[in-house]
């Protein structure tokens, strides 16, 4: 489940991080195109980021591991977190389903505005729609905008959000929706690039323009009456006009150094801080993990295909743990309660070996994790993609919680 949930915050994060640095340090200059990848481009930074290898990883593992979720002992009694995932399972669908019934209806809601129109002429679509419009690679104008003077203005601006792709941007926002419609910042960032966009049509049009008072006409009737729909661009639409304005005022200047340095540190600062604090997370469970490379054999992630599995699944893997792990009367009467870290292998014939404790508490306890463990039945083996069995290491933590702690352990998670 992690393997999902995190990816997601990531993004969000990434979101949130191009929101503010585009507030803060970019609203108001006139590098419309810097500022249209980096508004798109920082969150999958984030995420692509997420995914990359940490080199300073201490745990290097020869084989084929699994980190497998905690299980938590308590006065003999094994508690795992299967409510908990279960929660955020559901939790999990329930947000995605939610973002995809908002971006099909964005989606739908565009391409019904589409088909209102009725004739084609000089390349544009004509119909009954209430303003001028480009969505994907098509431009569509109010028929009654057909005998309009300032028509060719209104058509050049539309064609520059089609030559230069403005639906791509428009279409990755659609994507951020499904997993960030819940993420306040998303909405800022949505409106931020759908400006911008703008900005870039006006300067498009404005390069090959001397009358400048004109445009500026142009917006200002376009402007009376718009409808805002999401997944287009439309020629007024989202874009207060008086920012419009000013942004023509301004004098095209390229990004001044110290703010590009200063962007660029922010973003690689906040990433590689983020993901160090991650990378300390996951590395807790092995990082006084020494690998015993003479005892497994090398098998890539990639090319296992069938994992090993307890007999009966994960659920019987958890009562049996549960069961079988006792919490030790000694560990009890001295206080000692936290968590140990074991590590076993799953052996070609399903046997299990290798059994150790990577990070303990106490011989009582480390003994009675490493007992229940070895006592295991055989497993199903894990199964090579050429087909024939490999061992595979597994790592497991075990949560000793006295009597009083368990409650507030489950909160600190």
């Amino acid at each position: 489940m992690n393997q999902i949930i995190e990816p997601i915050i990531w993004l969000n994060i990434g979101i949130a991080i191009s929101a503010l640095l585009y507030f803060t340090l970019l609203k108001n200059t006139t590098t419309f195109r810097f500022n249209r990848f980096f508004l798109i481009l920082v969150p999958f930074v984030f995420v692509a980021l997420y995914f990359l290898p940490w080199s300073q990883s201490i745990t290097v593992l020869e084989g084929y591991t699994i980190n497998m979720e905690e299980i938590v002992i308590g006065n003999g009694n094994g508690q795992s977190q299967d409510r908990q995932t279960d929660y955020l399972t559901i939790g999990l669908i329930s947000v995605l389903i939610i973002g995809v019934v908002l971006s099909l209806k964005n989606t739908l809601t565009a391409f019904l505005e589409t088909r209102k129109s009725v004739e084609k002429h000089e390349g544009v679509f004509l119909g009954d729609f209430e303003q001028p419009f480009s969505f994907l690679n098509k431009v569509f104008i109010p028929t009654q905008f057909k005998e309009e003077q300032s028509l060719t203005y209104i058509i050049n601006h539309e064609k520059i959000h089609v030559e230069q792709a403005h639906y791509l941007d428009l279409l990755v926002m659609e994507l951020f929706q499904v997993v960030a419609w819940f993420n306040p910042l998303f909405w800022l960032l949505r409106k931020q690039v759908k400006m911008n966009h703008e900005f870039l049509a006006d300067q498009g049009i404005l390069e090959n323009e001397k009358n400048i008072n004109d445009y500026k006409q142009v917006l200002l009737s376009a402007s009376l009456g718009i409808r805002a729909v999401s997944l287009y661009s439309m020629f007024a639409r989202e874009s207060p006009l008086k920012r419009r304005i000013d942004m023509i005022n301004k004098s095209k200047k390229p990004i001044h150094w110290l703010r590009l340095f200063t962007v660029i540190t922010l973003v690689s600062g906040s990433a590689l801080v983020l993901k160090s604090c991650t990378e300390e997370k996951h590395d807790q469970t092995g990082e006084q993990a020494k690998t015993v490379q003479s005892e497994i054999e090398t098998a890539d992630f990639k090319n296992v295909e069938v994992n090993p599995e307890f007999p009966g699944g994960q659920k019987e893997l958890i009562n049996y743990l549960s069961k079988n792990i006792v919490y030790p009367e000694a560990a009890k009467s001295d206080g000692v309660s936290g968590v140990v870290y074991c590590s076993f292998v799953i052996d070609k014939d399903g046997s299990i070996s290798n059994v150790k404790v990577l990070k303990g508490l106490s011989p009582e306890l480390d003994q009675a994790a490493k007992d229940a463990i070895a006592n295991m039945p055989d497993w199903e083996p894990g199964v090579h993609k050429d087909g024939h069995a490999v061992p595979v290491e597994f790592n497991l933590p075990i949560r000793f919680t006295l009597k009083g702690e368990k409650e507030e352990n489950q909160k600190e998670k």
